[in-house]
C-alpha cells in the first residue's frame, strides 16, 4: 500500500509490516505519485512529471 501524508506531502510504501519512504521533494505540493504497484514489488509512477519505477523489494 502507498500512502501520501499531509501537510508534508511524503510518499510512504507500507509492505509486509515495513514502512519505507519513497523519494519526493520537500514542497507543500505533491511532486510524486504512485499509479501502480505490482505483485513483484515494483512501483510505477511519476516524480516531478517524469515517469519512474521504484524497486520496492525487501532485501
Amino acid at each position: 500500500m502507498v500512502v501520501r501524508t499531509t501537510p508534508d506531502t511524503k510518499l510512504w510504501l507500507i509492505q509486509n509490516g515495513v514502512t519505507r519512504s519513497l523519494p519526493t521533494d520537500s514542497t507543500p505540493y505533491p511532486t510524486g505519485e504512485v499509479v501502480a504497484l505490482t505483485d513483484g514489488d515494483i512501483a510505477y509512477g511519476r516524480w516531478n512529471s517524469t515517469p519512474v519505477r521504484w524497486d520496492c523489494r525487501l532485501s
